[in-house]
């Protein structure tokens, strides 16, 4: 089972470059998410093309399929909680629903679609199933080339699949695709889940998960492109851990003025330099320390030259005995969990990668807070945003 985050690229054009009279889908997925797309292909000029997408308002979980069979368009749905297809082959819509929900993200859930000409037929778990047959003659699908699975490329343009183009946070296993072209046998696609063409922020799945976002220990994200720390400033997390040092979260200049966030030898510092040397303000887990499989909440606030910081309670201050060094003049960007090779970051004395979950970041200035949204940063590497696996309960 692999995670998907964004996108998984198959090119198949040796496969796809026909007109379809059958095709079959079949996948297992697994998803908390409100929406998000699930599956695309499309002729170039996407005249005719396929999409799998979700959706939830506060009264319904929706997934739709666009144009498995067709020119114009179909979908799948899950309106209150139950599965539909609707399709469009040209001449006139038609739609149904199974009444069974996907949406629950403990279970893996096996969905079918099966086309043959005009009928389909939609199954969730085998045993919820729904037939549709159109109302005209229309029964080709042409398509070509690629199929997306989790989402669609950067500045990919598409029309008429209406307005998830998101990505789907979740999981999917067992993806099998067959059909067969006018005048032909049946013919396996042979689409390896494990070697994409290429894939981006695609990774593996948890047996079970928790919310929060996991660091695998050897990257980072950069969450923020620009940010000036300046006078006052305050940073709120939760996280969860299994190293003794880490890099939790850094912003830093060229030259000496930097914060940081970090786990070293197994105390969480404050780190912050205005230019005029390092403020440092640590705090020393009782029992177990910090790797004891449980989460851990972190307030560091910098009030000019001073500096509080609390986790989980327990609180300590610390403060330059230069008053008036009391900017940190930064307008760079934010890391968490680590910094990639190279950067310079004036306050960190640890440069190793954090490994563990971390959740509800905020960064407050000004009585503006900025809740930091992992799966929508700038830069990813060694972390799954959304996912976090669950601590094993002995």
């Amino acid at each position: 089972m692999v995670r998907i985050k964004q996108l998984v690229l198959w090119s198949t054009r040796e496969v796809l470059d026909s007109v379809w009279t059958e095709v079959n889908l079949e996948f297992e997925l697994r998803t908390k998410e409100d929406s998000g797309l699930v599956l695309y292909m499309a002729r170039i000029n996407h005249a005719d093309f396929v999409t799998i997408q979700v959706t939830l308002s506060y009264d319904c979980f929706s997934c739709f399929l666009k144009c498995l069979f067709c020119s114009v368009s179909c979908h799948l749905q899950i309106k209150e909680g139950q599965v539909c297809l609707g399709y469009d082959l040209g001449h006139g819509n038609i739609s149904g629903c199974v009444p069974f929900s996907i949406n629950d993200g403990s279970c893996t859930r096996s969905i079918r679609v099966n086309r043959q000409k005009q009928r389909a037929v939609l199954s969730v778990d085998s045993k919820y199933m729904k037939q549709l047959i159109s109302p005209k003659k229309a029964d080709l699908l042409d398509v070509v080339g690629v199929i997306y699975v989790g989402g669609l490329p950067l500045n990919y343009t598409t029309r008429r699949i209406g307005p998830i183009l998101y990505s789907l946070n979740g999981c999917i296993r067992n993806f099998k695709m067959h059909g067969s072209a006018v005048s032909s046998a049946v013919e396996d696609f042979h689409l390896d889940m494990q070697s994409p063409t290429s894939s981006h922020m695609v990774g593996r799945c948890f047996v079970s998960t928790e919310p929060g976002t996991y660091f695998q220990g050897n990257g980072y994200l950069k969450a923020v492109a620009s940010y000036r720390v300046g006078q006052d400033v305050s940073i709120a997390l939760d996280f969860r851990t299994s190293r003794t040092n880490g890099v939790l979260l850094a912003v830093s200049n060229a030259d000496r003025d930097g914060l940081g966030i970090q786990i070293k030898d197994g105390k969480l510092q404050f780190l912050v330099d205005n230019g005029a040397g390092l403020i440092t303000a640590e705090v020393a887990p009782e029992g177990r320390g910090f790797c004891d499989g449980q989460w851990h909440s972190v307030t560091a606030t910098k009030i000019r030259h001073k500096l509080e910081l609390s986790v989980d309670g327990a609180q300590t201050k610390a403060e330059s005995p230069n008053a008036r060094s009391n900017t940190c003049e930064t307008n760079d960007p934010v890391y968490v969990g680590g910094c990639p090779a190279g950067v310079h970051q004036a306050a960190l004395s640890t440069r190793r990668s954090f490994k563990g979950c971390m959740k509800n970041l905020r960064i407050t200035k000004a009585s503006k807070t900025l809740s930091v949204q992992f799966n929508k940063a700038l830069e990813v590497k060694g972390v799954q945003p959304m996912s976090c696996p669950a601590p094993v309960v002995a």
